[in-house]
């Protein structure tokens, strides 16, 4: 397995990340009943020794894992190597490249002679042609410590940060589109997630539910507990205090508020450093820049939005590459939508609509 952005890290911060990688990835292969009799880090690479087939796809859902490979190991020795390769070619078809990498001096030729020696090897005894610009099949070749690992196949991961590395944050999760991948980016980013759900009705749950499967497969080392609460309660009473003085109108933001607050706090019970939203610029009436500002104003913990510079297509492609789109079922329309919403709200009418509604409690920090 191979890794980029860890690799440009400090000397003293790199091993922290490269040992919090390894961990993941144990933590990944026993959930998947992948056995394996050993890993090690090695140049910028992380060895896996196993046997099954299953472990590309498995290391493909790590964080910090820029792709993977499974390959043969032999000696660094070109006999060794051209002998894999022949091998490895045997199972392709059509026209052939072969690509050479050497990490480490442990041969006397440089990177391209090792591939134009094997290369001519396998024309020699295949036939097939050479395409160095769109091969049927790729033979890669790195050359790492004292060993060489000879392969044709290479799944490409999510890079990123090892999860865990960058410390933890409540997620608002609404098994919607958003959220899921608002959640999913932080993942990418190092932060493990504590995944929230405010609940208004069995089917937003049973969504959550849905969703939070599929991030799991991305967080094995840094499955955290979910917390769910009853949001359509703190709704109805949302709501009719604002009815009661003519200010529905607000509903959107106070809602968020709520949610807000609501995370805050589970955040400073379970010791979460952030709050994470699947709010986008301007994609809702409510997610204006003047509302987003009021929503989180005087909060203590920061409020990231991930999402904020995209638009719905680049949301959905990547909700689809990640699986979390597969399961989405449109939720009913929230019972508590006003006709009206606001979208430049103001903190010092913020602050009256609080008060004359008896909702000032949404107000303190």
């Amino acid at each position: 397995m191979r890794y980029s952005e860890i690799g440009l890290k400090s000397k003293r911060v790199r091993p922290r990340m490269e040992a919090r990688l390894v961990e993941n990835l144990k933590s990944t292969f026993l959930h998947s009943g992948i056995s394996f009799s050993g890993i090690e880090v090695v140049r910028g690479r992380i060895i896996v020794r196993t046997r099954s087939e299953r472990a590309e796809e498995a290391a493909s859902r790590v964080f910090g894992v820029k792709s993977a490979s499974h390959a043969v190991e032999v000696p660094a020795e070109m006999e060794a190597i051209e002998k894999a390769a022949r091998a490895v070619a045997r199972e392709g078809e059509g026209s052939f490249a072969v690509r050479a990498r050497r990490l480490t001096k442990d041969l006397p030729i440089n990177s391209q002679e090792i591939a134009r020696i094997v290369g001519a090897a396998i024309r020699e005894e295949t036939g097939r042609p050479v395409d160095l610009s769109n091969p049927d099949q790729v033979i890669g070749i790195e050359v790492i410590g004292g060993r060489a690992y000879v392969f044709d196949s290479r799944v490409e991961g999510p890079g990123g940060l090892p999860l865990g590395t960058q410390g933890t944050a409540v997620a608002l999760i609404s098994g919607g589109i958003d959220s899921p991948v608002a959640a999913w980016l932080m993942m990418r980013r190092g932060v493990e997630i504590l995944p929230l759900h405010m609940k208004v009705g069995d089917r937003s749950e049973e969504s959550f539910y849905r969703v939070l499967r599929v991030l799991r497969e991305y967080s094995r080392g840094g499955e955290r507990d979910p917390t769910v609460l009853d949001h359509a309660e703190t709704m109805t009473q949302v709501t009719s205090a604002l009815a009661e003085v003519g200010e529905l109108s607000w509903t959107c933001l106070f809602c968020k508020r709520a949610m807000l607050k609501a995370a805050e706090e589970v955040a400073r019970a379970r010791g979460a450093e952030a709050i994470v939203t699947g709010e986008s610029l301007g994609q809702v009436a409510s997610q204006t820049l003047a509302n987003m500002s009021v929503i989180s104003r005087g909060l203590e913990l920061p409020v990231l939005r991930p999402l904020i510079g995209m638009d719905k297509e680049e949301i959905v492609s990547v909700a689809k590459r990640i699986g979390t789109y597969q399961v989405y079922e449109r939720p009913p329309p929230c019972p508590f939508r006003p006709k009206r919403v606001i979208t430049s709200a103001r903190w010092d009418k913020f602050v009256e609509v609080a008060r004359k509604s008896g909702l000032h409690h949404l107000l303190s920090p």
